[in-house]
Formats: structure tokens, sequence, C-alpha cells
């Protein structure tokens, strides 16, 4: 799990954004879950999400925004460019709770 602290004087539960990769079913489906606050700050951690998902094996992947409480335009491109590096694994992406 990787973590990035974003300076703000909202809550101190929101001003972090992470991830974490979740292995489900012997490792053919993985769950990648954010939270927090995805500002332009949050692109070296989704980078770093892409990386670690480019050296895992799955054949479904889930990107869950649920809990994600903020986010700026300026991260689309990244999350754009996470998608793509999935789709060219052959694996099966799906998007959920994006507002």
């Amino acid at each position: 799990m990787q973590e990035i602290s974003i300076n703000n004087k909202e809550n101190q539960k929101n001003k972090i954004f992470k991830y974490q990769i979740l292995e489900k079913i012997e490792k053919s489906l993985l769950i990648v879950s954010f939270s927090g606050i995805m500002s332009e700050k949050a692109n070296t951690i989704i980078n770093q999400c892409q990386r670690e998902l480019n050296n895992m094996d799955a054949r479904f992947i889930i990107l869950d925004f649920n809990d994600v409480t903020y986010l700026n335009e300026e991260v689309m491109g990244s999350i754009r460019g996470l998608q793509s590096a999935i789709r060219k694994k052959n694996a099966t992406i799906r998007v959920c709770c994006l507002r």
C-alpha cells in the first residue's frame, strides 16, 4: 500500500491518498481500492500503482473509487493511463464508484 499526504485544512482522514491491492480467487481477481483526495500530487501514487499492477498477473481487475473524497481533473490522465495499461495486459477491467 502506498500513501501520499496532501496539505489542506480538511479532516486528517481525508488528507491521505492511498491505494490497496487485494487479491481474490487464487490471484485471478484484483481489487484496487483508492481512498482520500486525488489531487495532482496523487499522480505519483497512481503511477506507482500502475507499475505494481504491471508485475501482477490477473484476469480481472476492479478499480474501486468509493472512498475517494475529491477528484481533481489533473489526475484523469493518470487514471486513463492506468486503465490503458490494464487493457494491454488483456485483463478485464471494471471501474466502480467513480463520481
